[in-house]
């Protein structure tokens, strides 16, 4: 099955991936994110070639990825207004290599560290791509529900039997 959705969408991972070690730090950022995501990514559509845009500690921080949501039970998706992509994709083009924010990572422990202002968490750098400001306040969690609230849009599922998208749930009333 194809599991990659048309158009640019915020996606949110509620799976469990890696090692054990990256698997207790997303479950424990979950936890303190009050929510299900551990991580986002902008999934950009067919003419950026669908390829997935984010910072992870994995990969070294801000990079461009090839995701084939190959397991849909582990992501959601927020669909994001068109007119934003450029502007997104540009940014990542030019902080690709930027490296990962471990210490704003800890801010949401601690809550007294600071930042890195030049490195990137996950949902740092897709809401500063998309002009946000003081994107280092927002998890995972808070980026899928801000962002499903502000343009309108339910967060995505994919349904088990059908590998359609269907609505998990709605802010909207």
């Amino acid at each position: 099955m194809h599991y990659i959705p048309n158009g640019f969408y915020l996606a949110g991972y509620r799976g469990k991936r890696g090692t054990l070690f990256q698997q207790a730090t997303a479950a424990l950022g979950k936890k303190l994110d009050h929510g299900d995501y551990s991580h986002t990514e902008l999934l950009f559509d067919h003419n950026y070639k669908r390829i997935s845009a984010s910072s992870s500690a994995p990969d070294g921080g801000v990079r461009f990825k090839q995701i084939e949501y190959s397991k849909p039970n582990n992501w959601d998706f927020v669909k994001l207004p068109s007119h934003l992509q450029e502007q997104s994709y540009i940014w990542y083009q030019a902080h690709e290599g930027a490296k990962y924010d471990y210490t704003g990572n800890l801010r949401f422990a601690t809550n007294f560290i600071n930042h890195d202002k030049e490195a990137y968490f996950c949902t740092e750098s897709n809401l500063q791509s998309l002009g946000f400001p003081e994107p280092w306040r927002y998890g995972p969690s808070h980026a899928m529900v801000l962002l499903s609230w502000l343009y309108k849009s339910p967060i995505l599922t994919y349904d088990n039997n059908t590998g359609v998208l269907v609505e998990k749930y709605s802010l909207l009333g």
